[in-house]
């Protein structure tokens, strides 16, 4: 954010340049990486080839809807991914606005989300073996969803700052475990 405080092409023009050089280093990839070389001996073994990526695309939305777990996993992502999408949609305007951040800070403050989320990271195993998968992910969403709340419910730069670290921290347990789980 103090990059956009200078000016807003360094920030832009970085990032443009860093994935110019990503779509450079995809095309560039080489055959064993980009896994290439399966995909001969698939057809050695399947002389018509692959199905079209459409019939490999139902195939695999019907296995998802087919196995209860992971329907249920695919649509609480969703849901609750949109949830917080909605509810951050205008977090800058609140910090700035709202609660006088200055702009130039937007990103030092939200480098309290990292922080929540490293912890996080560091506790996730152990809430793992004391409450298990299932009852670890209900209660990170809860914790993330109160967390919110709170941001709004009490406007001030020190609780929000608070209140995104642990709804942070709380995503970065989620994530681990469903990603994990899946």
């Amino acid at each position: 954010s103090l990059l956009f405080a200078v000016s807003v092409l360094i920030p832009l023009g970085a990032n443009m340049f860093v994935y110019a050089v990503a779509v450079v280093l995809a095309i560039l990839l080489p055959k064993v990486a980009s896994g290439r070389q399966f995909a001969v001996a698939h057809t050695a073994s399947n002389p018509g080839g692959d199905p079209p990526w459409r019939k490999q695309f139902a195939d695999g939305l019907r296995f998802i809807l087919a196995n209860t777990q992971l329907k249920m996993l695919w649509f609480l992502s969703t849901f609750m991914g949109m949830c917080m999408s909605i509810a951050t949609a205008s977090f800058v305007l609140y910090l700035v606005d709202r609660l006088h951040l200055p702009e130039a800070f937007f990103g030092v403050f939200l480098l309290t989300g990292a922080v929540g989320g490293i912890g996080a990271s560091m506790i996730t195993a152990r809430l793992k073996v004391r409450w298990g998968t299932g009852l670890s992910v209900a209660v990170a969403n809860v914790v993330a969803s109160l967390a919110i709340v709170v941001s709004g419910a009490f406007p001030n730069l020190w609780v929000v700052g608070i209140a995104w670290t642990v709804a942070s921290g709380s995503i970065t347990v989620w994530n681990i475990l469903i990603m994990s789980f899946r």
